[in-house]
């Protein structure tokens, strides 16, 4: 008893099926919603007329960032958790189109994200080189992927374009912290010639016991930082979602 699955009837599959339907359709409004709403607190600046610039109060938020950063230089900065890596782009990295295949941004955006996420994570666990290395209680090993949170895709790049990779840890709470991945071209023949942006991709980690702020310093790093809060305002996570998903990884 018990162990053979009741069987549906058709009816009962239709209306399961209809209420799947239904809450993919909500979903789907929610998430329009969420876009919309995203687009019109943009701070990309190529977004032209809809961009957003920041508000008096969240500049006031950054400057008492950079006035607590003078007495505490413990605080982490954007600058100081920044990280690169450059390829080559060979033949075997193109689609169909001959340009650069998308997967491969996407997989070494998140890589490198993910190498950003984990050295924050532990920048709170300081040891002497003759101390023995071991977590606190409870601590992770690594900052658990949540999520893409934007991808923005504004160029194709071509076989034989010298790219770099920068990923940057913009804003980060107890629980989480937000790393934005820009991807660039530049051209080796003309070391003064501007580089172009191809992609800018943002992800989302979760964690315990991240540096609960991080201090932007550029105009760039603010704009992005403030970005970031706004989607964590609008979107969270909330720290018991992030403890619930710890406890299931």
């Amino acid at each position: 008893k018990g162990v053979i699955p009741k069987l549906q009837s058709h009816s009962d599959h239709q209306l399961s099926s209809y209420s799947q339907q239904l809450i993919r359709t909500k979903m789907a409004e929610q998430h329009g919603a969420i876009r919309k709403q995203r687009y019109a607190q943009s701070m990309y600046l190529m977004n032209g007329p809809s961009s957003s610039p920041p508000t008096q109060e969240e500049m006031t938020v950054i400057h008492s960032l950079q006035q607590e950063s003078q007495t505490n230089p413990g605080m982490p900065h954007v600058k100081d958790h920044t990280y690169r890596s450059s390829f080559i782009i060979y033949p075997e990295r193109r689609n169909v189109h001959g340009k650069m295949f998308g997967g491969f941004v996407m997989e070494q955006s998140h890589i490198l994200a993910q190498y950003a996420a984990d050295f924050y994570l532990h920048s709170n666990v300081r040891t002497s080189l003759d101390q023995e290395h071991t977590l606190p209680s409870g601590t992770l090993s690594r900052a658990i992927p949540l999520g893409l949170t934007d991808a923005i895709f504004l160029q194709p790049v071509s076989i034989g374009d010298h790219v770099t990779f920068t990923a940057r840890i913009v804003h980060s709470t107890n629980h989480s912290c937000r790393v934005v991945v820009i991807v660039e071209v530049l051209d080796p023949t003309n070391q003064h010639s501007k580089t172009w942006r191809s992609n800018r991709i943002s992800f989302l980690f979760g964690g315990r016991n991240f540096p609960s702020q991080i201090v932007p310093d550029t105009y760039g790093e603010i704009l992005m930082h403030v970005e970031e809060t706004r989607k964590e305002a609008l979107e969270g996570p909330l720290e018991e979602e992030v403890e619930q998903i710890i406890n299931e990884v």
